[in-house]
């Protein structure tokens, strides 16, 4: 992949081309954006730039460094998840400080991908800038998490923030569509409705069967703007037999409120049934349905009765 093919962000892609074009990469780059939107992807698109030996277009996608870069085993290339706390602890950074001067294997540059950086703690962070304030020049840090708020300023100031949005609906189901065609269209559209055009969250939802769940997380959530709640424990009486399928149900009726709660502060997003809810139902309201979600989602987890609780979530919805 290359930026060409990475979704929407255009003004992102456009000064990252000129970068390239100009060999003025900033040498410590933080990418935030919510789970989805493809802060590794990029991070990987600017890692394989670094290690193209290519004398045209980087990355060519083609030479050696690329290839390797793709399979991830490029020496040059090293990479750190915040996930694992060991991985970007204090001593984990003194390393990284150390190695980050000795001379790249093979490539033009050295890359460290610190994923979930907004894992590190001061400390950590800390230590992290002695080396962003005076970096090796043949070295690139490129690190990613969900908000760059949750670091130093310290580390901002020395950084360049990129801030990833989801692409457009219609573009995210492009895409989506394209990499997967026994999907129905009609079907993509409507994940990305759901999940405001997030194309990692599309895929996730997707490729796990998940577009039962959507539709009757769509079903669920639409009944919710009726007078009576029979066609609502109609519905979450289907609920009775997979707990992990209901559990996919409820996250996707989460996703829904969320939306409904971002309309109804003046985004102007989501699918018609959050729209929907967002003009019926108030603030106070989608707050306690997101509050009532939580809850049936704990109740599964610690084992409920699922013919009991079909009629319970139902009347907890209802208690809106």
């Amino acid at each position: 992949m290359n930026l060409r093919d990475f979704a929407g962000n255009s003004l992102i892609k456009d000064e990252l081309v000129r970068a390239f074009s100009d060999d003025t990469l900033p040498h410590a780059i933080i990418i935030e954006g919510e789970r989805g939107t493809g802060r590794r992807t990029l991070a990987g698109i600017i890692a394989e730039y670094c290690v193209c030996r290519s004398n045209l277009d980087k990355p060519c996608g083609i030479c050696s460094g690329c290839k390797k870069a793709q399979l991830k085993s490029h020496p040059d290339i090293f990479v750190a998840d915040g996930t694992n706390s060991a991985e970007i602890n204090v001593d984990a950074i003194r390393s990284i400080r150390s190695s980050a001067f000795i001379l790249p294997n093979e490539a033009p540059k050295k890359v460290y991908i610190l994923a979930n950086c907004d894992r590190m703690n001061p400390a950590a962070q800390n230590a992290f800038l002695k080396i962003l304030e005076e970096p090796p020049k043949n070295v690139i840090f490129i690190m990613t998490c969900l908000s760059a708020s949750s670091l130093l300023n310290t580390v901002r100031s020395r950084s360049r923030i990129f801030s990833l949005l989801p692409p457009s609906l219609n573009e995210a189901t492009r895409i989506v569509s394209a990499q997967n065609n026994s999907l129905n269209t009609d079907d993509v559209y409507s994940a990305a409705a759901l999940l405001g055009g997030n194309i990692g969250r599309m895929k996730e939802l997707l490729d796990s069967g998940g577009t039962e769940a959507m539709h009757l997380a769509n079903d669920i959530a639409k009944s919710l703007t009726e007078t009576k709640e029979y066609n609502t424990l109609v519905l979450t009486y289907r609920l009775c037999g997979d707990k992990n399928a209901a559990l996919t149900v409820i996250d996707c009726i989460e996703e829904i409120i969320c939306e409904a709660l971002k309309i109804s502060t003046g985004v102007l997003t989501g699918s018609s049934v959050a729209n929907e809810l967002a003009g019926k139902l108030t603030q106070s309201q989608l707050l306690r349905l997101a509050d009532t979600l939580a809850l049936a989602k704990q109740k599964i987890r610690q084992n409920a009765n699922m013919n009991l609780f079909s009629a319970w979530f139902c009347r907890a919805l209802w208690q809106k």
